[in-house]
């Protein structure tokens, strides 16, 4: 998800570097929903990509309507001089699961 609002992605990038205060964490809780809902095309945020890849798994299952799954290319390019160099970032997901309906 892309983020526009510069103080959410302000503490999230310090979130990041575990350096959040009690006021960060403060900011953050008043925009969660409580208790959470739970609904599959709702944007969830965790600390993890399993925990992420779990949830999204479990939301999925709960959508009506087939699967659509693309492919991802995990490639990097660089030019070293006139040498295109291609490399493996192997940090990207092999596929994408989606489903009509569904926030991304």
């Amino acid at each position: 998800m892309h983020q526009t609002y510069e103080t959410f992605i302000s503490i999230l990038n310090i979130m990041q570097t575990k350096n959040q205060t009690y006021d960060d964490l403060t900011y953050i809780n008043s925009r969660c929903l409580w208790p959470a809902q739970i609904e599959p095309t709702f944007p969830y945020l965790f600390y993890t990509n399993k925990d992420v890849s779990m949830h999204n798994n479990h939301m999925l299952s709960l959508m009506l309507g087939d699967d659509m799954i693309i492919n991802s290319i995990d490639l990097k390019e660089e030019n070293h001089g006139n040498v295109p160099h291609h490399e493996h970032t192997t940090t990207l997901p092999l596929q994408l699961v989606l489903k009509l309906e569904m926030l991304v």
